[in-house]
């Protein structure tokens, strides 16, 4: 069985208009608008079309060649599998453009599908390797797979209860500094800095800031409170004439005005970032954290079925051999320029859980 694609959005093309004098109505294809789809594109028998002719049934045949074909429950399979973006354009656009274009591609696809395996590419490394990984992600959902209905009430309502503050996210804000000796260099740099770029200030805290922590990344501080408490780390605080600075500014992109005294120097202070306050409602809390008990249940799974494998198959790792493996030579520079620190947002608990996956064959 071939395998149907999963099409997105592209561009239209030109469709003539159905022969048939009364419009065609329904969500089903019929045979009056086969002559629509397929007879402006050229490359099939354009079919008669019969205006008064029922509703197909599925697994009539909408297009034939001499090594395959598609049926009407084949396009209802892939109009299904569409993201509703994409669903909600098809409705939009209606039967005639929508999915007469969308049978194009999926002959297309068949066609060219057809062709390459004629030609033997289904045996190429590159086919295999894609399809060995298919088939493994394939196992993993399977084998994984956890209705966040079956987790217990009591396992979420103790989830919520030891992470309240994850729910419950302070007004935040982000800036970059840059830190020099002296408060004429500071002022002379605010001069300067004034009413220049947030790409301009990086480069030139990049060049000239004298804290070590912040140079290489254009001297980002990433998210804090008003408390000066980091998002990513809210038990490191930033100094409380910063942070207080940084509040008081009117808007993003904005210089602080004078510099900013600090116990070791001076700091000039852009404002790079706003995020306002935010609670999540109760039931909005209870279905994050069925989702991320899922995700972990999910987790505990795959290591699980791991483990099975590798009791049942007995892998013997030989480390000698694994030793001797040559990598190419490392540039002496490979850090250099890299931002070291944070993220660009601060974490949002209500987006959801992210299984991230290791690179691998």
């Amino acid at each position: 069985m071939q395998t149907r694609p999963v099409v997105r959005r592209t561009s239209r093309v030109l469709r003539r208009p159905c022969d048939a004098p009364q419009r065609c109505r329904g969500r089903h294809v019929t045979l009056c608008l086969l002559s629509a789809w397929l007879g402006s594109a050229g490359q099939v028998s354009r079919v008669g079309a019969d205006a008064n002719a029922p509703t197909p049934a599925a697994n009539d045949t909408i297009v034939r060649w001499d090594a395959g074909s598609i049926t009407v429950a084949d396009v209802q399979t892939v109009i299904s599998q569409q993201v509703p973006i994409e669903r909600a354009r098809l409705a939009r656009v209606g039967v005639d453009e929508g999915v007469g274009e969308l049978v194009e591609r999926m002959l297309r696809y068949d066609l060219l599908a057809h062709e390459a395996e004629r030609r033997g590419y289904a045996n190429h490394r590159n086919v295999l390797a894609a399809a060995k990984r298919k088939a493994s992600d394939l196992l993993i959902a399977s084998a994984t797979v956890v209705d966040t209905k079956t987790i217990p009430e009591a396992e979420v309502a103790k989830v919520r209860a030891e992470r309240v503050a994850d729910w419950n996210r302070p007004a935040m804000r982000r800036a970059s500094h840059i830190e020099v000796a002296t408060r004429a260099e500071a002022e002379q740099l605010i001069a300067q800095l004034a009413h220049h770029s947030r790409e301009e200030f990086a480069r030139v805290a990049t060049e000239r800031s004298s804290d070590a922590a912040t140079r290489k990344q254009g001297g980002e501080l990433g998210y804090f409170t008003a408390e000066g408490k980091h998002a990513h780390n809210g038990g490191v605080a930033l100094p409380a004439q910063l942070v207080a600075a940084v509040f008081a500014q009117p808007k993003v992109g904005s210089v602080v005005p004078t510099p900013v005294a600090l116990s070791d120097g001076f700091s000039v202070v852009m404002l790079t970032g706003l995020q306002p306050s935010f609670t999540m409602k109760p039931a909005e809390v209870d279905e994050r954290v069925r989702e991320q008990l899922a995700a972990a249940q999910q987790m505990s799974k795959l290591a699980e079925l791991e483990g099975g494998l590798r009791a049942e198959h007995k892998p013997v790792v030989h480390a000698e051999l694994v030793d001797q493996i040559v990598l190419p030579p490392a540039s002496q520079d490979d850090s250099a320029g890299i931002p070291q620190g944070f993220p660009a947002f601060p974490p949002d608990p209500r987006e959801p859980p992210r299984l991230i996956e290791p690179d691998g064959i």
